[in-house]
């Protein structure tokens, strides 16, 4: 986190980040300077070899709430993976929307597999920043809200407002996490269920 800042800036910069991810911005699916190509996917997970170190916030790993730090990722589409071949097979045809299917072994040893779906890597980007935005915005107001309430006099009204920001922020990360893992698992059902009507009607 650079520096802190008022949480008034930081409510700015989520409203410009919200606009930017507007439907209607002619922008929004135009490929990041520096990056990949709007179409290239990621299902969001940060890699040290097979283990997973960390998710990124927004992304479908993250959203999923079953992937975790330190889990090894031991097959992919029920093909055993190495170092060397890992990232191709995660990376599978690059199709928004395709199913991957992970195998991994917890810190515990014990065995999970995990479905989930490839979505664009401008769309799961766009996601990470309001997530990021939203917790630096929880964390600045409750700085605030200490600094407040160490002073002598603290600014009532202040306080009263920055408890209001943090609560609000806080029930906002929990609403955006539950509704798009929600909508990811209505997406894998509805694709699972034209994938058996292909397969009857073909």
């Amino acid at each position: 986190m650079v520096g802190k800042q008022d949480p008034r800036e930081l409510v700015a910069n989520l409203r410009a980040c919200l606009s930017a991810m507007s439907p209607f911005n002619v922008g929004y699916a135009l490929p990041i300077s520096g990056s990949s190509p709007a179409s290239t996917c990621t299902v969001g997970l940060m890699l040290n070899g097979c283990t997973i170190e960390d998710t990124m916030p927004g992304s479908p790993s993250f959203l999923s709430g079953k992937v975790k730090a330190g889990d090894v990722i031991l097959e992919v589409d029920d093909k055993k993976v190495t170092e060397e071949n890992l990232v191709e097979l995660v990376k599978g045809g690059d199709v928004p929307g395709s199913k991957l299917k992970l195998l991994l072994r917890a810190p515990n040893h014990s065995s999970k597999t995990v479905e989930l779906l490839r979505q664009p890597r401008s769309h799961v980007l766009d996601r990470r920043d309001i997530f990021l935005l939203l917790d630096e915005l929880r964390v600045n107001a409750g700085t605030h809200i200490v600094e407040q309430r160490g002073k002598k006099k603290p600014e009532e009204g202040l306080l009263k407002h920055l408890n209001r920001t943090v609560d609000d922020t806080t029930t906002t990360i929990n609403k955006l996490t539950s509704s798009e893992a929600c909508n990811m698992e209505k997406e894998m059902g509805l694709r699972e269920f034209c994938s058996r009507v292909n397969a009857v009607t073909m």
